[in-house]
């Protein structure tokens, strides 16, 4: 009888120990997940300020060539004020410049700075693991 109470013991200490590798290594691989999802967001952040670059250059190298012989092209073939022919090309070109803006600030609406799948699959773990040990030991 006292050998049967060893051996009980001792299988709890060995499944206690097996849930604990089980969780180091479950912890190990989640914040290997977070890490991932991390970077994935921060590329997204990368991704939007080039999108922003983008858009200030075009405007910038737009406003000061294309806008001077638009401006000029305009007025040549219509007869309308330079000033009003002005007015025309820069209204064009801030409109292209705001799109391209706002298809970058909506990818930056788009970034969590909390990793929030990884933050649930851990609840869901640690759920998981507390029921698994209450079926078993409690």
């Amino acid at each position: 009888m006292h050998h049967t109470h060893d051996s009980g013991r001792s299988g709890f200490s060995t499944v206690v120990v097996g849930l604990l590798r089980d969780v180091r290594t479950l912890v190990r691989q989640e914040l290997a997940l977070a890490q991932h999802e991390v970077e994935y967001e921060i590329g997204k952040i990368v991704k939007a300020v080039l999108w922003f670059v983008i858009g200030l250059i075009m405007a910038v190298i737009g406003s000061i060539t294309i806008a001077a012989a638009c401006v000029l092209i305009l007025y040549e073939y219509t007869g309308l004020p330079a000033w009003v022919c002005a007015a025309i090309v820069s209204m064009i070109l801030l409109g292209a410049a705001a799109g391209l803006m706002a298809a970058g600030r909506g990818i930056v609406k788009s970034v969590r700075f909390i990793p929030v799948r990884s933050i649930q699959i851990m609840r869901d773990d640690v759920k998981w693991m507390a029921n698994w040990v209450r079926t078993r030991f409690v």
